[in-house]
């Protein structure tokens, strides 16, 4: 790009053009992205430690899921729900053989969308007709997307419904928020709330009006918290006793994210219902809902659609970048490389203000209080732009509802599962550097 080009790009990220409402975390333009690294228009390289928030899983501009885009757009780029399209068909049965591995028994079948949100929309709607229930249950903490039903599910920062909450505590008269789980501080219920104990006295009264519990198996936005494999099971034990279907919302921790396809999967459990988005578009926007075919039966032609939904370049690139994870082993990768990364920055709790470091795979939480053991947001923000400085983009995380139980503040390592090692420790040394304040 010509230097008055580039010059008239900066100019134009002065003028307000782009509403100021998503939080943009920098005021960077990119300009070139290649696997872990971001060059932006002004001049500086960033090694991404966000990975478009957990989409990138094969990096940024993998060689072959460019190729299968580029290729695609010279053949189809666009025919809504009026047809059904290679990308679309070959993509749904690759992932009916993978659910078919770890979730043996009825096929899979899955309805394909744009984003996570739409996504949860449509599940919490499945679930609703096929029970013929009217209420639903979900947890503190919980982060399910941005839509107004998906905002009355979600229960992890004020800010994101207290404009709306007229509307949102209308839906959320039908809609039970148990206890943040969070077992590793919840081993005396006399002291502290438990989820499973809220969740159990809920369903006593209204088992047979929930039409479905809807859970992360590794809460995103509320901090990067995994759930315990004994609460979910008793979790999907109380579900079965009150025909309660199961909703795993994997948006941020499917497709490899925490070291096995699911999250679910650490929990022995089986949803009844899987929502999916981020990594499975391998960049583009795409997202979507599986069940076994005869619960997705019980939706009629029409109930549910989608204009771009499905689209073939994101298919084709999401199915691109799924048979690269395969082949290459990077979910299998992503375990070891988390467990080596959680072991070293562990070694630094009880300084710094690192109160914990908890996740799965490479879906890691750094988990900062101040000394009065309270969250220490603003603490988080200073390592964040300390880390940009010293030229690493990192995210911060974190429920903040104003619950003592459930409010906490951290810091997400959210890295490509494929970052080369020297890419992913030269990463980490300038995360301990900011956290030292170095």
């Amino acid at each position: 790009m010509s230097g008055i080009l580039e010059q008239n790009i900066l100019s134009l990220n002065e003028e307000g053009l782009l509403a100021d409402v998503l939080g943009f975390e920098t005021n960077e333009v990119a300009r070139t992205a290649q696997g872990a690294l971001l060059h932006t228009h002004s001049g500086h390289e960033f090694i991404d430690f966000t990975s478009g928030i957990a989409v990138h899983a094969c990096g940024h501009n993998h060689p072959e899921v460019v190729q299968a885009i580029v290729q695609q757009a010279r053949e189809v780029l666009h025919v809504s729900d009026i047809m059904r399209h290679p990308p679309q068909l070959e993509l749904a049965d690759w992932m009916r053989r993978r659910f078919a591995e770890i979730l043996p028994g009825d096929p899979f079948t899955f309805l394909l969308l744009n984003s996570g949100s739409e996504s949860i929309d449509a599940a919490v709607k499945l679930a609703l007709r096929a029970t013929g229930r009217s209420r639903l249950a979900a947890f503190e903490g919980a982060f399910h997307g941005r839509t107004i039903l998906a905002t009355a599910l979600s229960r992890s920062k004020t800010i994101h419904w207290q404009s709306c909450s007229a509307l949102v505590d209308l839906l959320r008269s039908n809609i039970y928020h148990a206890p943040a789980p969070r077992c590793s501080g919840c081993q005396n219920r006399s002291s502290a709330p438990c989820c499973l104990q809220g969740m159990e006295e809920y369903l006593k009264q209204h088992g047979a009006d929930t039409a479905a519990i809807v859970f992360e198996a590794q809460q995103g936005e509320g901090g990067y918290v995994p759930l315990e494999p004994a609460m979910a099971q008793e979790l999907q034990k109380m579900a079965r006793k009150y025909g309660v279907l199961l909703i795993a919302d994997e948006i941020q921790t499917g497709w490899g994210r925490t070291g096995k396809w699911f999250g679910f999967e650490y929990l022995g459990i089986e949803p009844d219902i899987v929502v999916f988005g981020k990594a499975v578009g391998g960049g583009l926007p795409l997202a979507g809902v599986a069940a076994r075919k005869p619960l997705m039966d019980q939706w009629l032609p029409g109930e549910h659609g989608t204009t771009f939904g499905g689209n073939p370049l994101s298919c084709a690139a999401g199915l691109a970048a799924l048979t690269i994870m395969h082949r290459d082993g990077l979910v299998e990768r992503a375990a070891v490389l988390g467990e080596a990364v959680r072991k070293r920055l562990s070694a630094m709790k009880g300084s710094c203000g690192i109160a914990d470091v908890r996740g799965r795979g490479l879906m890691i939480g750094i988990e900062l209080r101040d000394a009065n053991g309270k969250p220490d947001y603003a603490a988080c923000d200073a390592v964040k732009l300390r880390a940009r400085d010293k030229g690493l983009l990192l995210l911060t995380c974190g429920a903040k509802i104003g619950s003592a139980h459930a409010d906490n503040s951290c810091l997400r390592v959210l890295p490509a599962l494929n970052v080369s090692e020297e890419m992913l420790w030269k990463g980490i040394e300038i995360l301990e550097s900011a956290l030292r304040g170095d």
